[in-house]
């Protein structure tokens, strides 16, 4: 694993799966700033429990000292990490987030918003479900709740009026978390 290298590189082509012997690159500079000759191109795969991990356009070079995987190809190639520690690396496949779970990590903003972060590759998620209503959504766009009916007649304004004291689940940005409604039965003026 390398995480500087631009491809991979191999220094035969018996590892490939599928080999051809024209290259786009005649040749890749290496580390000592030398440059050496590429003479196939190909892919191949890593195995694994979980899925086959591609390897592709790994570039044949025979004079390369070490075979290198070129992390950031790799990554892109397969949608996994490769996360380093003491002992090693490990290759985590990432798993798509769901478009409702992008929804409420975001603060719940619109559709669109998401499709636009989705096209300019901001964000990743599985595309085969998403929630159409979002509960917290349909409550942040209530401006009242619904009036009961009431037997009660009133003639006039200010001959009953109802009130209700609110806890705010969030605070404002003043810091308050109460806040009080009036309602004039009569007029229903809040």
């Amino acid at each position: 694993m390398d995480t500087r290298a631009s491809s991979h590189l191999a220094d035969n082509t018996g590892i490939l799966t599928f080999a051809s012997d024209s290259s786009i690159y005649p040749s890749v500079f290496v580390g000592n700033g030398d440059s050496i000759p590429v003479t196939h191109m190909g892919h191949s795969f890593l195995h694994t429990s979980d899925k086959p991990l591609h390897l592709n356009h790994i570039l044949v070079t025979p004079h390369i000292i070490k075979n290198l995987i070129s992390i950031s190809k790799f990554s892109l190639d397969n949608d996994v990490s490769v996360e380093f520690d003491a002992y090693g690396f490990s290759i985590k496949v990432t798993r798509p987030t769901s478009s409702t779970t992008w929804h409420r990590r975001l603060s719940h903003p619109r559709d669109d918003a998401l499709h636009h972060l989705l096209s300019s590759h901001s964000i990743s998620y599985n595309k085969s479900k998403s929630s159409a209503l979002c509960h917290a959504c349909q409550l942040g766009k209530h401006v009242k709740l619904p009036f009961y009916s009431s037997e009660s007649n009133v003639e006039f304004v200010f001959q009953n009026i109802h009130s209700d004291l609110w806890t705010s689940p969030i605070p404002s940005k003043s810091g308050i978390k109460y806040y009080a409604i009036f309602l004039d039965h009569f007029s229903h003026f809040v």
